[in-house]
């Protein structure tokens, strides 16, 4: 097996017949991994616990059900896309726990696909698209309940969608000429693609944006008709994005949702995003430490995405050849990932959640590289450590906790199973027996909608548990709502003693500050040994 130095990595060339064996049991040993990873890891996924975000979201769609006009009867700080989702998912499926996390895993798995099939463009062979599945899986099986059921996870699904119809219609256009009209028809599915993925979060411009430069850069000096086709592909896209922005606010505006709408935007959102001060280098390491070790690989992925995009924009022209070789789509990828890891840790507020997605398409960025491992041991050997301490660390490998596997497809998401299977490390986390003995405690009293208040962070699933109302439009936890919302305290507080809540639920080790939120309790100024006295 000869040896040889290929610029700075030292590679090894293996005969024909023996690389067509090694890729031979490669790709059947990937598809072992796969099989045996969905098999143990998704029964104990779907039985995991939801976030109380979710639950928030399941709040507001039961509201619409229920006649309620959102933002008015129930609070939410986005756009309404994740609602109508929630609510289209919870009156065809029922709301049992585990449809919304089978959906959840469901979006992943089509996100994968999708990124799996944009590897395959670029070049990838059949080995490395298994086990490019087998990391992002695994990654994904290894996040805690926070950053699952969100809607940064479920925007990315019609975001690549919209990316994968860019990346066709612009390889068609440099490889040969193309009618406007089918240019602009192209585009305006294209639109509305990230229109919907508008709706559920905003933020998904930054990386929409960063993606039609790239393209525009490339059609400009790679069409011989690059005035007719940009116009058409600006018309498409922006009759598609304004059929989806058009729609959604004729529902608000016919669901009486509007003005609401409009004052949570300008005013709630505003005081929401300004408490996000954090500095670049704080988000830098934020972004590094999360995950671990999977935080690293945007470490690598930052470098080969900007790489990337340099070769790209280095180039004359992209001649039809480059297009059919994965150059272009290995420099859209990139543009992608930048454009959407910008937004998700330095514009956001900073939660674990917006980094999950990023992360994702960090590691298909960096299995986008063929080199890595390609023919290099120094691949292999970085690939082979990284893995090792992914795996170390991976939930599955606490058999304690895989030994649920069982209970999970026998009793499904009971409260006792919630509890072992969390990986959430949160002060605040629910514990979901005590919460079931609180519904069964609360259920006896016949409560009736608007008494009951939840305070703390981990108790808002009472609401759905038992069917109730909140005592106000803040379905979400109070002291979450303070602590989001310094500046509009006064207005929760107003609304809660208006309110007609007759019992109060909290958490025990906050109860003292719970209570001073409702303004039950008053502060006395007088400190003591054993602290503040009330």
């Amino acid at each position: 097996m000869p040896f040889v130095w290929h610029k700075w990595l030292l590679t090894f060339h293996l005969p024909p017949g023996a690389r067509q064996a090694m890729e031979r049991w490669s790709l059947r040993l990937a598809w072992v991994i796969l099989f045996l990873l969905l098999f143990t890891g998704v029964p104990l996924f779907l039985c995991m616990p939801l976030y109380a975000d979710v639950t928030a979201f399941d709040l507001c769609a039961r509201n619409l059900f229920r006649g309620g006009i959102h933002y008015r009867d129930a609070f939410d700080y986005g756009l309404p896309g994740m609602v109508w989702l929630h609510a289209g998912i919870r009156a065809a499926l029922g709301w049992r726990p585990e449809v919304m996390r089978l959906v959840d895993f469901l979006v992943v798995a089509i996100c994968t696909g999708l990124l799996v099939l944009w590897l395959q463009s670029q070049g990838l062979k059949r080995p490395a698209l298994a086990w490019t599945a087998v990391v992002l899986f695994t990654f994904y099986l290894a996040t805690p309940e926070v950053c699952h059921s969100q809607r940064d996870m479920w925007m990315l699904l019609p975001a690549l969608a919209a990316l994968h119809m860019r990346c066709r219609r612009v390889s068609a256009v440099l490889g040969s000429s193309m009618a406007s009209w089918r240019v602009a028809v192209l585009a305006g599915i294209e639109g509305l693609f990230w229109g919907i993925a508008f709706w559920i979060k905003p933020f998904v411009a930054i990386p929409g944006l960063v993606c039609w430069l790239l393209t525009v850069v490339q059609i400009w000096r790679g069409s011989a008709q690059a005035g007719r086709v940009l116009a058409a592909d600006l018309a498409g896209l922006f009759a598609g994005g304004l059929l989806a922005a058009l729609s959604g606010i004729a529902w608000l505006w016919s669901a009486g949702s509007w003005p609401f709408f409009l004052d949570t935007l300008f005013n709630w959102d505003y005081d929401y995003y300004r408490f996000a001060t954090n500095g670049p280098l704080w988000r830098a390491g934020f972004l590094l430490k999360q995950f671990p070790p999977w935080g690293w690989i945007h470490l690598p992925a930052f470098v080969i995405a900007v790489w990337a995009i340099g070769r790209a924009l280095v180039r004359p022209a992209f001649p039809k050849a480059a297009v059919h070789s994965g150059l272009w789509q290995e420099a859209l990828l990139a543009g992608f990932y930048l454009g959407w890891l910008v937004q998700a840790n330095y514009l956001q507020y900073g939660f674990l959640y917006h980094l999950a997605p990023a992360c994702i398409l960090a590691l298909a960025v960096v299995a986008g590289r063929r080199w890595l491992p390609g023919d290099s041991p120094l691949g292999w050997i970085i690939l082979a450590g990284f893995l090792t301490i992914a795996v170390v660390r991976h939930p599955l490998i606490d058999f304690e906790r895989t030994a649920l596997w069982a209970r999970c497809c026998r009793e499904g998401s009971s409260p006792d199973v919630q509890n072992r299977l969390t990986l959430s490390t949160e002060p605040r986390r629910p514990d979901w027996v005590a919460l079931a003995r609180v519904a069964v405690f609360l259920q006896e009293l016949g409560l009736r909608d608007g008494e009951l208040t939840c305070y703390s962070f981990g108790t808002i699933p009472l609401y759905l548990q038992l069917d109730l109302k909140p005592s106000t439009r803040f379905v979400y936890a109070i002291e979450e709502m303070i602590t989001l919302n310094p500046l509009r305290q006064d207005i929760i507080r107003a609304e809660l003693a208006a309110s007609q809540q007759r019992y109060v639920v909290t958490d025990l080790q906050f109860l003292a500050a719970d209570l001073q939120v409702a303004g039950v309790l008053q502060p006395r100024a007088q400190e003591s040994g054993s602290g503040l006295k009330l």
